[in-house]
């Protein structure tokens, strides 16, 4: 046996159902624990403890062990990231210096029209809307993306396609080698137009509020049949691999997600993608009817987390700026370099640009690429800004500093924080959600892939 020395990060324990959790609480590192393995971990407190007194200190309470079978759970337990040899733990996270920083997506609302009036949609669209981007303004936001090092587009309004120059527009994308997103409620989707988005290689998302029909008329004022055709034909020319169905659950859908999802599964749909209500745009108006409880939240937590776990390998369940929501528990599907939401800029289809998921909150505006070329206001000091108090955000919010799950969850959507508070310090309307169901998960991916611990 080795003279190795070895230590553990700060770590926060757990007992749930009878199994215990060890979570790290400075990296997205955690394992569920046997009672062996979580002595080994916990007699580990004292840095530099050699694998000799390990090993000492577990045959005097747990019995005799041959060397080379503990070496090799001490080998596990290494590879959970919750022993360290030969090396100090920092206390804490270190965030990316801003020279890492980059946007690598613009999402471009290319007209505010739509011929939907949607309940709950965030911007408003609707018929008689005008507002709308140039051809040359968007061409330009996509050259100055592609000079700064961004990668991704994403299309949407409105209803992007019903912008008069969508194919051009479209082509442009492609052309300057970038990845493409189209975002539509389906309804304006007609063969010609799936076909010229397969053939350009972009990627596809629909918006669908259930399989009811009744439920689909009151927040979108269109039956889901009428939409699933599309969804089915979208399907049969693009191939599931490029397609994406996006869900706003709502009070009034609320009990769609089961059998959404079972739609999902029996169609091969790869991707969903969960957009979590907001009290913005139209949908502050309709408050009442679509908010959800406190007992609603945790509810829909419940179903979407259990249900990406039995969809594992066939679909992946998106929630906000969370791509794939198991990843939070998979450091190797995650990377905390950098929060999503910082990685984004929409641009709204007056010219008003905002960081990532905030929307046209005023509070976190950049500028207008009317006023302003849009190759500055990727390099807006306002964006280094409040990236920079996103990055201290945990820490400075109490329910997420002294949380367990503080490296999982990272705080949550920092953008539903602020429009359920008004504040940025504030943790997410999802937490007890988030709280209620983490133990659940981890558990349940450890039985899925049981190791030696």
């Amino acid at each position: 046996m080795t003279g190795h020395g070895y230590v553990t990060p700060p770590l926060a324990w757990l007992e749930h159902g009878g199994d215990t959790l060890a979570l790290s609480r400075v990296n997205r590192r955690w394992a569920v624990l046997n009672p062996a393995a979580a002595a080994i971990i916990q007699s580990c407190g004292r840095p530099g403890a050699t694998a000799q007194a390990i090993h000492s200190r577990f045959e005097a309470r747990f019995g005799p062990v041959p060397g080379d079978r503990f070496v090799a759970w001490l080998d596990d337990l290494e590879a959970t990231g919750l022993l360290v040899r030969n090396g100090q733990v920092s206390k804490t996270a270190q965030e990316p210096s801003p020279a890492s920083y980059s946007v690598v997506h613009a999402y471009i609302e290319m007209l505010a029209r739509c011929n939907l009036r949607c309940v709950h949609c965030f911007m408003g669209g609707a018929p008689e809307r005008t507002e709308i981007l140039t051809v040359r303004e968007i061409k330009s936001i996509i050259d100055d993306l592609q000079a700064a090092g961004g990668r991704f587009v994403t299309l949407s309004g409105g209803e992007p396609v019903l912008h008069p120059d969508f194919p051009e527009i479209a082509r442009y994308v492609t052309d300057q080698g970038l990845s493409g997103t189209v975002i539509s409620n389906g309804t304006t989707l007609r063969p010609a137009l799936l076909k010229l988005i397969d053939t350009l290689g972009f990627n596809l998302a629909i918006s669908l509020d259930g399989v009811s029909d009744a439920v689909n008329k009151k927040i979108r004022g269109t039956t889901a049949r009428r939409i699933i055709r599309v969804i089915d034909q979208a399907l049969e020319t693009l191939g599931p691999d490029r397609f994406t169905l996006s869900f706003t659950p709502v009070k009034s859908n609320l009990n769609e997600i089961e059998p959404l999802l079972e739609f999902v599964e029996a169609r091969g749909i790869r991707r969903v993608n969960i957009s979590v209500y907001e009290e913005v745009g139209r949908a502050s108006a309709h408050a009442s009817e679509l908010s959800l409880s406190e007992e609603d939240r945790v509810q829909l937590m419940e179903v979407l987390f259990r249900r990406a776990i039995d969809l594992i390998g066939k679909t992946e369940i998106d929630l906000n700026d969370t791509r794939n929501i198991l990843s939070q528990f998979i450091p190797d599907l995650c990377d905390d370099s950098v929060h999503p939401l910082w990685r984004s800029v929409r641009i709204t289809s007056s010219g008003e640009v905002f960081p990532g998921s905030f929307g046209a909150v005023e509070h976190f505006r950049l500028g207008n690429i009317r006023e302003t070329p849009f190759s500055d206001l990727l390099k807006s000091k306002r964006l280094s800004e409040l990236r920079a108090m996103l990055g201290r955000r945990v820490e400075r919010t109490p329910e997420c500093k002294n949380c367990e799950w503080r490296q999982i969850c990272r705080g949550g959507s920092v953008a539903a924080a602020f429009c359920a508070t008004g504040e940025i310090n504030a943790p997410d309307p999802h937490c007890r959600g988030y709280r209620a169901v983490f133990p659940k998960v981890a558990v349940a991916l450890a039985n899925r892939a049981p190791g030696p611990v």
